[in-house]
């Protein structure tokens, strides 16, 4: 494991993306891991469908969601709190030392931290190998999904928050693979771009596997702290614990948001870094979206825009610090996707430009429902109030939600969230989301939830 370390402000990310993990009824154990007595362990899919909701959402809204949007607003400021007390108290470590001190302070299981060893030793493995590539580690991922699913040494929540965390890795290499430019820059490390990117993809992309990983590990981590101060109640315990992770791994990827600099290994490299994508905005029906870059280097100080397809053709835009770096991009003909070329500059060289080419069919997406997830308890007790989130699903003003549910009642809901209380047994909720534009879209989230009518100790 390479030591790439943290700085303070890898894992504080205001954007971007995901569900994610746990449930199962939990108690605290004399360690002050959260564990599991159930004999029940299902409902995987629900956490690996955080590979198709994380490329999704690198790939349309990485700028446009804050993943505190996920934690109940009651619990939203505490949360916080402790989120940004805990990634200060691992400044400066890289992923092994984190993960040792939190085993050491008893804040995660010992198991879990070796899980996540395996998979980033895995995925160098792979990123140094010639002869590999995203769908081998890809597959590799779903290889260990799979033996994780029946792994008897691991509590329920535990093996959950493991595939949630293997499932995310999953979908950022299913974006990688999208592109060309990204391929070759992110991945591999013998292509003869990335040995002359200076503190480029080869630098970073390591820096963004420790983010995720350890930023899963401080969200959950925060989300027990949170539990434990508002009194442990059991219709908490799992929401708190999911949702923590879900933000930690958002914050995670918040090292696409130019943040390359925050590993120490690259700080000495002059840093010009091609851009790893954009994220798209739409305030009506029209094929037309704003465009916010991200993923370039620290060093870059304009960003020159060409556009095929679509209008302007050309612009400049300065990069500043405090501000996302956008354009007004519109499509000319519903048929012809826009192709957009965006190249860094890096006075005073030239010779350090990167490029990346990106096609977008505006009229297309503009009417399709992208980059959301449903997410909430999937282990209920019978009786208690459950909250469920469509994260996401204020990113498009056209988006419109209709919940439906079974063996349960819906006791309150709106366009994002739905308030339940479960019934015994087998159930399930939905939350079909339609794009309101003309010829728009419509898309189900269903998530399964038991209830055996067991109070969670």
């Amino acid at each position: 494991m390479k030591n790439f370390k943290f700085k303070n402000s890898i894992l504080y990310s205001s954007f971007l993306f995901f569900l994610l993990i746990l449930p199962s009824s939990c108690q605290n154990s004399s360690n002050g891991d959260f564990t599991s007595e159930d004999s029940i362990c299902s409902n995987f899919e629900q956490h690996e469908f955080n590979k198709d909701f994380v490329y999704e959402h690198i790939k349309y809204n990485l700028k446009n969601s804050s993943p505190f949007d996920l934690i109940p607003e009651d619990n939203r400021a505490l949360f916080i709190q402790e989120y940004n007390s805990l990634k200060n108290q691992i400044e400066g470590m890289d992923l092994n030392e984190a993960l040792n001190y939190f085993e050491g302070e008893g804040q995660i299981a010992t198991n879990i931290a070796n899980d996540i060893r395996v998979a980033y030793d895995y995925i160098e493995a792979e990123i140094e190998n010639p002869d590999s590539d995203p769908d081998q580690v890809i597959n590799g991922l779903q290889v260990l999904i799979d033996q994780k699913k029946t792994d008897s040494s691991m509590f329920c929540p535990e093996r959950k928050a493991v595939i949630a965390v293997y499932a995310a890795l999953q979908g950022l290499f299913e974006y990688i693979k999208t592109d060309s430019n990204l391929f070759n820059y992110a991945y591999n490390s013998s292509n003869s771009q990335v040995s002359t990117r200076g503190g480029g993809w080869d630098c970073l992309f390591p820096c963004l596997l420790n983010g995720v990983t350890i930023g899963g590990i401080i969200g959950l981590v925060a989300g027990v702290a949170v539990l434990v101060a508002s009194g442990g109640t059991a219709a908490l315990i799992t929401p708190l614990m999911v949702t923590g992770m879900s933000v930690g791994i958002v914050g995670g990827l918040g090292m696409l948001n130019n943040e390359s600099s925050n590993c120490n290994s690259c700080e000495d490299d002059f840093d010009c870094n091609g851009v790893a994508g954009v994220s798209l905005a739409f305030s009506n029906c029209n094929p037309s979206a704003t465009y916010t870059a991200f993923g370039f280097g620290n060093d870059v100080t304009m960003l020159t825009w060409t556009n095929t397809g679509g209008t302007p053709a050309t612009a400049t835009t300065t990069v500043a610090a405090a501000a996302p770096t956008i354009l007004n991009i519109t499509q000319t003909s519903p048929t012809i996707p826009v192709i957009t070329t965006i190249t860094t500059n890096c006075p005073p060289s030239s010779d350090d430009a990167e490029t990346i080419v990106l096609s977008r069919n505006l009229a297309t997406i503009v009417g399709q429902v992208l980059g959301l997830t449903l997410h909430g308890e999937d282990h209920a007790v019978p009786g208690e109030t459950y909250y469920y989130h469509v994260f996401g699903i204020d990113n498009n003003p056209s988006y419109t939600t209709e919940w439906f549910i079974n063996n349960g009642t819906i006791v309150n809901s709106d366009d994002g969230y739905a308030e339940v209380i479960w019934g015994v047994g087998s159930s399930w909720i939905q939350a079909q989301v339609t794009n309101n534009c003309p010829g728009g879209q419509s898309r189900t989230y269903t998530f399964n939830v038991e209830g055996d009518g067991d109070e969670i100790p």
